[in-house]
């Protein structure tokens, strides 16, 4: 891939001393020429010879620096901070020039700057905890790493002859993409396919669709291990552009001109699907290894004559991705990569990076304000026949024997479909299977002829002996799920053993949660989830709270003891699981990529356990009810909902509670025809347009003559909830942010937030400065206005234009209000602003761009206050007892502070002087109802 990338290439760092620093270019060269002594090679003393990382604005020192080897022999690149490993990578030929260096390179390069000018400050980074790592190592690494030679020889690359059945976009030939380039090269080194390939299936993407590709065969002997331009329409060239075009076709390559990607995901389909490669390719990703655990999967691969794919990506703005693949290591602990660039910068790289996960120490940017960096490796690529880095009870769910009751040889087999010619590699001969065993949710479907014709017999469960008619008949075998079909909707899930329920550790929605066990906690949305099935039998289980997220068995690892944690849903197989009737309504959840089911390790009745993969055992603890959530709460209408809109056509009250669409329908509500609503105050109302709380949302807080044409006919599940209540935001606790100094220190930012307004903020500024004033609340909040009020000096210092911004995470930004040509025409004068808004935030700022005297250099608010919805507190106030009502204005302050409350005993506002600024409503002040008109 030439110019834009879909896998960025992950390379780089450990952790070293919490004291250390950046280093000069005068340290970095003296590791440079002791590393190349060590390798008996010589810096080059060319004043030339020595390249700085471009320069990034803000930054001195530079991220690494590149050292060339006289003589022509490549070049050293030194971190230019310890606290990385020293050398990031070496080459053995050539000469570093940035002008000729290749794009994928660059990129490279780019990202090491950027993750190393991000340090900052950072302490190393900590050890990988619980919740992200698994107990998952490398098989038969051993503990001394040998030096491994290159295993690939060939030096591929993307543009003639190897692009040359590559379609045309906008009249440009494409590029054949560094996905299929990497895969096609581990293809070549393995010669496989030998027989014909299936078809590859026809697909559209950008407006541009692609034929089938029928079955064909692969001239491996006419390859060769590099090419030239001379090569395009030769023997040899016509057989490597044809590999190029099927690996790219099969992994639904996007084709431009500029640069070409696809998915690992789509590649590994085609190896298995496509091209006969066996069906237990799996991929790694790097999130939640440790570093040395990372680095002996890939060493384990390699040691065993399997070469290695990695992609990788980033979500920084110059990222997009490349792919290449592993194939070699040194005892310096570098690993050896073949860019798939015509072995231009192929050479030596630390493999040994960051958990990218943690945003918290190196890697993460000042302030805490990391960046996801993505790495993920693909193993067990190999031809059929050959040794498998898994084991057969990692993977097989069902295993073929030779004899009767399990006897002669036998053979395990993942879940897929298996010609003569696949189970010959497996080592099984045509008639000749006597006996199986198979686990629960699969059944093996055998035949007496290939390619699955013929007379067909299936089997779900041990066999000793499968008869008569079927002995030594077996020419080809289908292995599939056989689960429970015909299950959907939303349900708690309880285990059988200790009767707790399956819930996210903390309520928390962030990817990598722990699956946990906790105690009923009735409709509490993070112990609901949504089964939707993905095949017949099959379901992905995904979280209510956390939208599109939901069980994962961690990094697709198949040992015993494997973590279940929560996870964007791909339609990855560790993603999915096969629903096993156990009788009286339980069923045991069989993790499809391994046959290991779920369970409570140790029968454990605590709550907190986390949920985990074991083999089946039958037991309690593997068995799970799973209950239907009914969906109301107590029977106070909370909401109405109409069929048209101005509260016209048929209508139906709901109380509090959730309602997926089938629950809407059996209270008479029809799917997609909701136009408007009431609802009654202190709840909200969320919609959604899927049928379970999934698809695009909308709050609503108060009536609604129609709910908007986006919305009208298109409600397919509800949610009402208790909502709460009208609170200053800014006296809950919180902290602050001001974007300049104040003049002095009884003068500072604090002053804005403290409910009083004869103090204030005051700072000096150049007259075209904007001035922020930052606040970060520790609950979120719809907000529904806000109040400014001005201070005692000169009101040439006043705020005149501004805009009221909102976040939910402080770092992105949404403009709630703008203001301009306000004037406060007296001193300390509070103005009150209503917003509206139907979305949550817990961080907001002011920016403030004018002042009422725009040549001032002086700014001063007295202070500021945010008024918004927030969920009920259970805090009562003191005698409840109480039935007066004062209707006071306004404008009433008493002399004495006091606390305000709602009427069911919220706090909303702590030691104030005044009802001043606050919403209409009801409140109680010094245990007697005060209404605010």
């Amino acid at each position: 891939m030439l110019k834009h990338y879909y896998f960025l290439l992950a390379l780089l760092l450990v952790t070293s001393s919490v004291f250390a620093a950046p280093i000069t270019k005068e340290q970095a060269q003296k590791k440079a020429a002791a590393f190349a002594v060590q390798k008996g090679m010589t810096l080059s003393s060319k004043q030339s010879s020595v390249h700085r990382a471009p320069r990034v604005k803000g930054q001195n020192d530079s991220p690494y620096y590149i050292f060339d080897i006289a003589a022509d022999g490549g070049f050293v690149i030194v971190s230019g901070d310890d606290r990385t490993s020293s050398i990031i990578g070496y080459t053995e030929n050539g000469n570093y020039d940035e002008k000729t260096l290749p794009d994928n390179m660059k990129s490279w390069l780019q990202m090491i700057a950027d993750r190393i000018c991000t340090l900052g400050d950072a302490a190393p980074l900590p050890a990988a905890t619980p919740a992200t790592t698994s107990q998952h190592r490398a098989q038969g690494v051993p503990t001394a790493m040998a030096a491994i030679s290159p295993l690939m020889s060939s030096t591929w690359n993307q543009g003639t002859p190897y692009w040359d059945n590559c379609p045309y976009r906008n009249g440009q030939r494409c590029y054949t993409g560094c996905t299929a380039t990497a895969f096609a090269q581990v293809m070549y080194y393995y010669r496989w396919p030998e027989d014909a390939t299936t078809s590859v299936p026809g697909y559209t993407d950008d407006g541009l669709t692609y034929s089938t590709l029928s079955s064909t065969t692969f001239n491996w002997s006419a390859m060769k291990n590099s090419y030239s331009n001379s090569d395009s329409g030769t023997t040899s060239g016509n057989a490597v552009a044809k590999l190029m075009h099927y690996m790219g076709k099969g992994a639904q390559m996007h084709y431009t001109p500029s640069g070409s990607g696809a998915a690992f995901s789509n590649a590994i389909y085609a190896l298995e699907n496509y091209f006969g490669y066996p069906n237990d390719i799996y991929e790694i990703h790097k999130d939640g290894y440790s570093s040395s655990d990372w680095v002996n999967a890939v060493y384990s691969e390699l040691s065993n004559g399997r070469p290695v794919l990695i992609e990788g990506y980033s979500d920084v703005n110059w990222g997009g991705g490349h792919a290449f693949v592993c194939d070699g290591y040194r005892t310096d602990g570098c690993f050896h990569i073949n860019w798939g660039w015509g072995g231009w910068c192929d050479g030596y790289f630390n493999l040994d990076i960051l958990n990218p996960d943690d945003h918290s120490g190196m890697g993460a940017a000042p302030g805490g304000d990391g960046y996801y960096w993505h790495e993920g490796a693909v193993l067990n690529v190999r031809r059929p026949g050959m040794q498998s880095s898994l084991t057969t009870t990692d993977r097989g769910v069902a295993t073929l024997y030779q004899d009767s009751n399990y006897g002669g040889y036998g053979f395990a087999l993942p879940e897929g479909t298996f010609t003569l010619a696949q189970l010959r590699a497996y080592g099984i001969q045509d008639n000749d299977v006597s006996s199986l065993k198979v686990l629960p949710g699969y059944k093996v479907t055998l035949y007496d002829n290939d390619n699955f014709s013929g007379s067909s017999i299936t089997f779900t469960s041990n066999t000793e002996f499968v008869g008569g008619n079927w002995n030594d008949k077996a020419t080809s075998v289908k292995i599939e799920p056989n689960g429970v079909s015909g299950i959907s909707g939303v349900y708690k899930i309880q285990n059988r053993n200790s009767g707790k329920f399956l819930d996210l550790d903390g309520n928390n929605t962030a990817n990598n949660t722990a699956i946990v066990q906790w105690d009923d906690e009735n409709l509490e949305e993070y112990q609901m989830w949504q089964l939707i099935e993905v095949q017949s039998g099959v379901y992905s289980i995904r979280s209510v709270a956390a939208g599109e997220k939901g069980l994962d068995v961690a990094h697709a690892y198949v040992e015993s003891g494997s973590q279940v944690i929560l996870y964007p849903y791909n339609g990855y197989a560790h993603q999915q699981f096969i629903l096993v009737d156990k009788g009286n309504d339980y069923y045991q959840f069989v993790a499809r990529h391994c046959g290991k089911v779920v369970e409570i390790p140790g029968s454990s009745y605590t709550s907190g356990t986390w949920v985990k993969t074991w083999d089946n055992n039958g037991s309690s603890t593997q068995q799970w009810k799973i209950i239907p959530v009914s969906g109301e709460i107590g029977n106070v209408p909370a909401a109405t909902f109409y069929e048209d809109i101005y509260y016209g056509g048929y209508a139906v009250q709901l109380p509090e509670g959730i309602y997926t669409q089938a629950q809407l329908q059996a209270h008479g509500i029809v799917n997609d025809d909701i136009s408007s609503l009431k609802v009654l105050p202190g709840y909200k109302v969320t919609v959604y347009d899927g049928s379970a709380f999934n698809g695009d949302s909308r709050i609503f807080t108060e009536d609604c003559n129609w709910v908007g044409g986006d919305w009208n006919d298109c409600i397919s599940s509800i949610k009402i909830e208790a909502y709460g209540v009208n609170v200053d935001i800014t006296d809950n606790g919180g902290t602050y942010e001001v974007s300049h100094t104040p003049v002095n220190n009884n003068e500072s930012g604090a002053k804005l937030f403290d409910n009083t307004s004869s103090t204030k903020y005051c700072t000096f500024i150049n007259a075209s400065d904007d001035v922020t004033m930052t606040y970060h609340s520790t609950q979120s909040a719809r907000l529904t206005s806000y109040t400014i009020t001005s201070a005692n000096d000169f009101d040439g210092r006043d705020p005149k234009n501004w805009r009221l911004e909102g976040s939910t995470n402080g770092t992105n930004w949404e403009t709630i209000d703008t203001r301009s040509d306000q004037s406060f025409s007296s001193r300390f004068q509070k103005k009150t602003y209503d917003v509206t808004t139907s979305k949550e935030y817990s961080h907001y700022r002011l920016v403030v761009t004018d002042r009422k005297t725009a040549s001032s250099t002086v700014f001063q608010i007295a202070e500021i206050e945010l008024f918004g919805y927030v969920a009920q507190s259970p805090t009562a106030f003191a005698n409840q007892n109480v039935t007066a009502i004062k209707d006071v204005p306004a404008t009433d302050a008493d002399t004495d502070k006091f606390n305000i409350y709602t009427l069911n005993g919220s706090l909303v506002k702590r030691n104030a002087r005044s009802t001043e600024g606050l919403p209409s409503g009801i409140y109680m002040v010094n245990r007697k109802k005060v209404v605010i008109r």
